[in-house]
């Protein structure tokens, strides 16, 4: 298990040291300090891991863990058509983080957000758009957005903005629509 380089303190014991607190909310500033620690190292894989350890042991089976969708992933060209479809209803680059969870969710690509934003900075047809996918953005929305984790049919319920909500519905109906053209 990894450690925080100067202070020799494991990341396991800062999991087990945040599943040991009464609530959630007094586990989140233990998360942040994980969350800071991976980040700073490249290592968004490793915390998204330790955050939903955290996560589950506070809300069991809450958390996203595999693909709960038959339905067949969709290739470059379809995610791209979409993708372009939908540019005016993002509000931030974090509007990305709602894409990959609708692809995770529904699509069934891989749950691993570099691979998706480097996926989406690959495609040379969303090159130059408004609100690019940068490194890191997904993890970031993900983190501030907690209900990002949970299964996209959960979202509503879970207190997501409207305007999440609408770009979730409006992309499924644009993947949905380019598959079938």
């Amino acid at each position: 298990m990894e450690s925080l380089s100067e202070e020799y303190i494991p990341l396991s014991y800062l999991v087990n040291y945040a599943k040991r607190l009464p609530d959630f909310r007094d586990a989140i500033y233990v998360e942040r300090i994980i969350m800071d620690y991976c980040l700073s190292q490249g290592k968004v894989n490793t915390f998204m891991q330790l955050s939903d350890e955290i996560r589950n042991h506070f809300m069991p089976g809450a958390m996203v863990s595999s693909h709960t969708s038959v339905d067949k992933q969709i290739d470059d060209e379809i995610l791209a058509k979409a993708i372009r479809a939908v540019l005016g209803y993002y509000w931030a680059s974090a509007a990305h983080a709602v894409i990959f969870c609708v692809c995770r969710d529904k699509y069934n690509f891989p749950n691993n957000m570099s691979q998706f934003e480097t996926k989406l900075m690959s495609i040379n047809s969303l090159k130059g758009i408004a609100h690019p996918c940068k490194d890191g953005t997904i993890a970031s929305a993900l983190y501030n957005n907690p209900y990002m984790r949970l299964n996209i049919d959960k979202w509503e319920v879970n207190g997501a903005m409207q305007r999440v909500l609408t770009l979730r519905d409006n992309f499924i109906e644009e993947v949905e629509r380019a598959r079938y053209l």
